[in-house]
């Protein structure tokens, strides 16, 4: 009898979930990519090539500021084009986004921050000013970046981020594959204690 020869699994796609928007800013770079209310009727649009350009920038300065691959980060910006592009660029570096429902309540907020253990907090200046009240679910951030004026609790804004990206002699290349996590989220349907959904870039 003859041994079956052992199948070896096959290699990881590489693969990015940013992969996509790079694409279509090049082959739709003129064409909206979100439309963002801005007062009472008015609203302003953001083009593929817009918002590829902002999420090149953002990478490079995420990746300037210290964030690698694998780094969590908890985000908590109000849906707009800064949320789009922050998530986008964070999926480039390969770090990973965490997102929480704010309807969630606040005990399962910071229950679910605190089974994530982020390294990276990126927020409006209310959510950094709640993290100074509660530090014990934050207390691995390494860096904080306001999205937004930059008050007492120090770190970066992202307007900085986006600017020192912009300076950056190499953009980012992603190198993640198709098995990586890609983001975690929380969601206030579940009941009992707060379990984060990991989406995966493949």
């Amino acid at each position: 009898m003859s041994a079956q020869p052992t199948m070896e699994p096959a290699p990881a796609r590489a693969l990015n979930m940013a992969d996509a928007l790079a694409r279509r800013s090049r082959s739709h770079p003129d064409r909206d990519a979100i439309l963002a209310k801005k007062g009472r009727g008015e609203w302003t649009r953001t083009s593929f090539g817009e918002l590829e350009a902002r999420v090149a920038a953002i990478s490079a300065g995420l990746a300037a500021s210290g964030v690698t691959q694998g780094m969590r980060c908890a985000v908590f910006v109000r849906p707009s084009a800064d949320l789009v592009a922050v998530v986008y660029a964070l999926f480039r570096v390969g770090a990973i986004p965490i997102v929480a429902d704010p309807g969630m309540g606040r005990e399962r907020l910071l229950q679910a921050l605190e089974e994530s253990e982020p390294e990276v907090f990126i927020g409006v200046p209310k959510a950094h000013a709640a993290r100074k009240f509660f530090p014990k679910a934050f207390q691995k951030v390494r860096l904080a970046i306001t999205c937004g004026p930059r008050l007492f609790w120090g770190g970066k804004t992202l307007a900085q981020i986006e600017r020192l990206g912009r300076t950056a002699q190499h953009p980012v290349e992603p190198s993640t594959s198709e098995h990586d996590t890609a983001a975690i989220l929380f969601t206030s349907g579940s009941t009992g204690p707060p379990k984060g959904v990991v989406y995966t870039h493949g």
